[in-house]
């Protein structure tokens, strides 16, 4: 409960521009989290009790000051609608729909997905695993840009600054670019020796099959980027609906693809099914952007502004 009762808190600091402050916060729970661990564990031998208990207080205490804190900022905000509404929280609900189906969808589809890797052995599976820990130091940052996309985009969509997510759709695109890049890199030449890191230098097989898996990862990288800066800025724009029919179109297709293929020609079928959800959600929301941004969000911020000056 405190975990996402803090996650709905850095969402709205990060809403009104401030990524730092949650950021601050979470330091200094994992900070209070090590030392309570130290009193319940080693002073007072509670064990796996104490561990728990460190960890909740630890997360309470952080979710309180996030708390005090987000209320101080959001007093000194400008405007009215400091009370509960409605009206918006149905539209929060609303927008909420989509997000919770693409998850959904999203789980659904990785059950399949890990079903059919599972049906290749346990080293197969096991370098799987290892290279997507590799993988993750290069995803876990496309996502960070994906957040701050949204938030810019939104940001600029409240205040009817057409040219500004245009220019933060630009800026996206390259951050994500230049990550990528790195993460080819990474991949191409770093991802032996780092999966060997992880399973150990001895799993020779496990070493090969994850190593092997992250240079056909860099094949799929350019459009795993292209695809969340195209979620982080349409989600930004109201265009929920737009990213939910992507992301489920994009796993129907790698779920009916790595059913029959993995069969077929075995391990390559993995990420030729992520390169395949990956591409295909990047274009659907590409062409989405371009129609939204080119006809409904430019006629309907004018249109706003039109009626502001009346």
């Amino acid at each position: 409960v405190f975990v996402y009762m803090y996650l709905i808190v850095a969402v709205i600091f990060r809403a009104i521009g401030d990524s730092r402050t949650p950021f601050l916060f979470l330091i200094l729970s994992n900070l209070l989290n090590v030392l309570l661990d130290l009193v319940f564990i080693a002073a007072l031998d509670m064990g796996c009790a104490g561990v728990a208990v460190a960890t909740v207080t630890a997360q309470g205490a952080a979710l309180a000051l996030s708390l005090l804190s987000l209320g101080r900022r959001l007093r000194a905000l400008p405007g009215e609608g400091r009370t509960f509404d409605g009206a918006t929280a149905a539209e929060v609900g609303r927008n909420a729909v989509p997000a919770v189906l693409q998850q959904l969808v999203l789980s659904a589809a990785f059950v399949v997905f890990q079903r059919s890797l599972n049906t290749l052995g346990a080293a197969t599976v096991s370098g799987y695993s290892g290279a997507v820990k590799i993988q993750n130091l290069i995803y876990r940052p496309f996502l960070n840009f994906h957040d701050a996309g949204t938030t810019y985009a939104s940001q600029n969509y409240g205040a009817r600054k057409v040219g500004r997510i245009k220019g933060g759709f630009r800026a996206l695109l390259l951050l994500e670019g230049c990550l990528a890049a790195v993460g080819a890199l990474l991949f191409l030449f770093g991802g032996e020796g780092l999966v060997e890191m992880i399973v150990g230098p001895d799993q020779r097989e496990i070493v090969a099959t994850g190593a092997y898996f992250l240079r056909m990862m860099v094949i799929t990288l350019p459009f795993s980027a292209l695809m969340y800066a195209m979620q982080g800025i349409m989600q930004g724009i109201n265009e929920m609906g737009s990213v939910f029919i992507g992301t489920a179109l994009g796993m129907l297709l790698r779920t009916v693809f790595v059913v029959p293929a993995v069969p077929a020609i075995g391990f390559d079928a993995i990420w030729i099914a992520i390169l395949i959800g990956d591409g295909v959600e990047a274009v659907y929301l590409v062409i989405r952007y371009f129609v939204r941004t080119r006809t409904d969000l430019v006629r309907n911020l004018k249109g706003d502004r039109e009626g502001a000056k009346a």
